[in-house]
């Protein structure tokens, strides 16, 4: 028997609380709370009745800025973070996207890549963890409304 595709469905804060454990950094508390904000967006993605996966950004004039993707280790290398990156950007990104991304998450990268993301910029030293620093790659998508 062959596992259910993932659902993706939008994100509200009243339905961030099955999302815990997915991210350490990202609590269901901190999750609602950006939700509250006016330009917050977000999607989720559950399979077989159990959250899998989430991605929140802002969303301001047609223009979006991915701030998030998670999914909870068991349900990795299932094509969960592209079906959440597609559903964010057809639905908040008509004027183009930017994000930054750990220089070391070249799986990530890799990602980012495929949806026609182009890096830009680089932010030395901004991700600081027990291991060091590592920098922050800044990447971008234009659209064909907003092609610099």
């Amino acid at each position: 028997m062959t596992a259910s595709p993932p659902v993706i469905a939008v994100m509200c804060a009243a339905s961030t609380s099955g999302l815990a454990g997915i991210d350490q950094d990202w609590t269901p508390d901190r999750l609602a709370a950006m939700l509250d904000r006016p330009a917050a967006a977000g999607f989720m993605a559950t399979t077989e009745g159990k959250a899998a996966g989430f991605i929140i950004g802002w969303c301001v004039g047609g223009e979006a800025e991915i701030i998030q993707i998670s999914v909870a280790p068991a349900y990795r290398r299932r094509g969960i973070a592209a079906m959440l990156l597609q559903a964010f950007l057809q639905s908040h990104a008509p004027a183009g996207c930017h994000l930054e991304v750990r220089a070391d998450n070249t799986a990530a990268q890799a990602l980012y890549h495929r949806f026609g993301f182009v890096p830009y910029s680089c932010r030395p030293g901004y991700y600081a963890d027990s291991q060091g620093r590592t920098d922050a790659v800044l990447m971008r998508l234009d659209t064909p409304s907003h092609e610099s």
